[in-house]
């Protein structure tokens, strides 16, 4: 089990613990108060590790992950902070935290990593919901408050100068909740060498350092990715630019050889109008009394 991204984002709790206020601010200018840079990297090797074992593995495996967070994050330093019901303006009580008695109030961004420690075990939820795993009950087990520490704070975010803001690189993005299915539908289609990186990819929107060889007609794969844009299942790039990454990131079997994907050969399935292939791989519509998509075999 890989944990190097977990290690990584403890090490940062624990740091910031024994960083003083000059030093806070410091991360503050580089974008990073909350430790935002540790949560995407920490869900990506979350799922990277459950996605090839079984149920109970994989509740073992956020077990673990609670563990380590409890240990590190769930400390003193953290129970410093108390949360209290307050009135807005329209009379409506909201979540609020404040500091308390012996605090160090001048320090701002104390809040910060507080609010990072929340929004771990938020991410790791997320995680579980996805594969059915009773996070609820694993954090109760730890004696752990899920209701406190999943929804009843007030989210404090910093205000960053425009000079730090970077636009995210373009890339496709396919919806969490339909990953693992789109996996299962897709991995026996690819070598059992290729299947880990084929789940990467479709987590991340990323790319391979070698393409990925389809074990089958072209057109199938093509069709698949199709019906997933169509649906809205795959967003944050156009349709040209999900081809690129199509063509980046794939390859297939053409009888004896293979073969890459070449542009137009995709803009002929992916941009089309045309009907699907003969012998697709799944077929995606949308729920009339949701209106959500809904995969299935064929």
């Amino acid at each position: 089990m890989k944990t190097e991204a977990l290690d990584k984002c403890l090490d940062f709790i624990l740091n910031w613990q024994f960083l003083d206020k000059n030093d806070h601010h410091e991360l503050f200018l580089k974008g990073d108060i909350f430790g935002e840079s540790h949560i995407e990297p920490l869900r990506r090797e979350l799922i990277e590790n459950l996605v090839m074992l079984d149920h109970q593995q994989q509740a073992n495996v956020i077990t673990f992950y609670v563990n380590e967070l409890n240990r590190v994050a769930i400390t003193d330093f953290f129970k410093t902070i108390e949360k209290h019901e307050i009135n807005d303006d329209h009379g409506t009580y909201i979540r609020a935290l404040r500091m308390s008695p012996g605090t160090d109030v001048g320090d701002p961004f104390f809040y910060m990593i507080y609010q990072l420690h929340l929004l771990i075990f938020r991410e790791i939820g997320k995680v579980c919901e996805i594969y059915k795993i009773p996070f609820k009950e694993i954090l109760k087990n730890h004696r752990i408050d899920p209701d406190t520490l999943l929804n009843n704070f007030y989210e404090v975010a910093p205000t960053v100068p425009n000079d730090i803001l970077h636009l995210p690189s373009i890339k496709p993005i396919f919806l969490a909740e339909f990953i693992p299915q789109i996996f299962e539908l897709l991995k026996d289609f690819f070598s059992k060498s290729d299947q880990r990186e084929l789940f990467k990819i479709l987590e991340t929107g990323g790319n391979t350092e070698n393409s990925l060889l389809f074990l089958d007609n072209g057109t199938r794969l093509a069709d698949a990715f199709k019906q997933l844009f169509d649906c809205g299942i795959v967003r944050g790039c156009q349709k040209k630019e999900f081809e690129e990454w199509i063509c980046k990131n794939f390859r297939f079997r053409y009888r004896a050889d293979t073969k890459v994907f070449s542009k137009r050969y995709i803009a002929d399935i992916v941009s089309s109008t045309k009907d699907k292939c003969q012998k697709p791989i799944l077929n995606v519509r949308k729920e009339k009394s949701t209106g959500q998509p809904l995969i299935t075999k064929v």
